[in-house]
């Protein structure tokens, strides 16, 4: 049998930096936050066996994120952890400064290959920071770009949002005063997002896929909602404004572990980020959400109880949740390539695939 040839050297230097590029692209971090550490198991499961307990406080490399767990690397060792008892490093954001748009590469050189051209105010996310780089995550894409052309932020850069506080409602308009016309009128409660502040009197706001400029007289500033818990009930108007809150959202990208309007949603993490709002802190999974709260059958769901779904081929095992709205519907993030909908759980696949509700309200 012929032997078969050695590989030029060059060409295994070349698979091995691709490999490198390649684990370095998708890599992230997550710490331990387990009093009595965290098991490192053989399989995603609570029955497989334990490769090695963690401590708390230690940071892990995340090679692969699954519905319920992170598949991990750590002293050489490879296995699964639960989500539950792992914190992820807060997000760092910067916002590209560079007129004719900035060049994301492969690889922290200029002579790497562009996997895209960053618009000009386009904000990222910034993953590792090298010396003369940064890593960033921009849309779908991860690469690197120039230090010389990022203006660093912080949460700063995230949306500025306010509260509308007119219990008849405040008029959006098309332009900063009176005489502009009237495009629609905010409920009282609503939650908005405001892009910039025109003068000491106007503000220009996103409401509902809308722009326009409203009067500041009637707004709160701030993330501090209109409810205190105690307004929230079973039969009080609580649940209500929870909900309007929520569907200020309805069109907002679905994004896989995203908790927040500037990155997007995923399902469990739409439910966190609209509880939170209302000084109700939820576990950060669908499974974990469902173990909270008072168990409701569905015959007697009210608004603002959480439903909970399966996926096909997952043995009744819960993958998907969404926040009920009353008249057979509810509102949730739908699935990759999609929005933050509204749907009917009484026919259609939501119908064939539910599982059970709890009440948190």
């Amino acid at each position: 049998m012929k032997k078969l040839e050695k590989l030029p050297r060059c060409l295994i230097l070349a698979l091995s930096l691709f490999l490198l590029l390649t684990f370095a692209a998708s890599a992230q971090t997550g710490k331990v936050n387990a009093q009595n550490g965290l098991n490192m198991r053989s399989e995603a499961s609570t029955g497989a066996s334990v490769v090695m307990i963690i401590s708390n406080g230690v940071q892990l490399d995340i090679l692969e994120t699954l519905p319920d767990w992170y598949k991990v690397s750590y002293l050489g060792k490879t296995g699964y952890v639960s989500k539950t008892y792992i914190d992820l490093p807060a997000p760092v954001f910067a916002v590209v400064n560079a007129k004719d748009g900035l060049n994301l590469r492969q690889s922290p050189s200029t002579s790497a290959s562009k996997v895209a051209v960053l618009p000009n105010g386009a904000q990222v996310t910034i993953l590792e920071t090298l010396p003369d780089w940064y890593r960033v995550s921009y849309s779908d894409k991860i690469g690197y770009v120039s230090k010389d052309y990022i203006v660093l932020t912080g949460d700063s850069s995230l949306p500025e949002y306010a509260t509308v506080i007119s219990t008849y409602g405040l008029n959006l308009r098309s332009g900063p005063s009176t005489d502009y016309q009237r495009l629609e009128i905010i409920p009282y409660g609503a939650r908005i997002e405001v892009a910039s502040r025109y003068n000491d009197e106007w503000c220009e706001v996103k409401y509902m896929g809308k722009s326009g400029f409203v009067t500041d007289q009637y707004l709160r500033f701030g993330s501090t909602s209109l409810l205190s818990r105690g307004d929230t009930d079973r039969g009080s108007t609580g649940a209500q404004e929870l909900l309007a809150f929520s569907k200020n959202y309805i069109g907002y990208k679905y994004a896989y572990g995203g908790q927040s309007p500037s990155t997007g949603f995923d399902c469990s993490g739409f439910v966190y980020f609209v509880f939170k709002e209302f000084g109700y802190t939820l576990p950060r999974t669908a499974t974990s959400q469902s173990q909270k709260g008072e168990s409701v059958k569905k015959s007697d769901l009210i608004p603002g109880d959480l439903v909970f779904f399966t996926s096909p081929g997952y043995s009744s095992k819960i993958t998907h949740v969404g926040i009920y709205v009353g008249s057979g519907d509810f509102i949730h993030a739908t699935s990759p390539g999609d929005v933050v909908r509204i749907e009917t759980l009484e026919s259609g696949y939501y119908y064939r695939n539910y599982i059970c509700a709890t009440r948190i309200l």
